[in-house]
């Protein structure tokens, strides 16, 4: 059974995927893009600070599909 950071980290990783919105990820939490596009295809294992901030990007995100949906 997956941990919550494991949950966490592959429900993002396939949201960021899912919308191809990387750079606005990268630009909304901070983190250079290179660091999202590898954490997001698995070639860096994100830290919590890192995944804090991934989160916090794709909630934003999520919210603006939502208002203008």
């Amino acid at each position: 059974m997956p941990s919550e950071f494991e949950r966490l980290y592959a429900e993002l990783s396939l949201f960021v995927l899912k919308q191809r919105n990387r750079q606005r990820v990268a630009d909304l939490s901070g983190l250079h893009l290179n660091t999202v596009c590898e954490v997001i295809n698995g070639k860096r294992n994100p830290n919590l600070q890192t995944l804090i901030a991934l989160e916090r990007a794709c909630n934003q995100i999520k919210s603006n599909l939502t208002i203008s949906n």
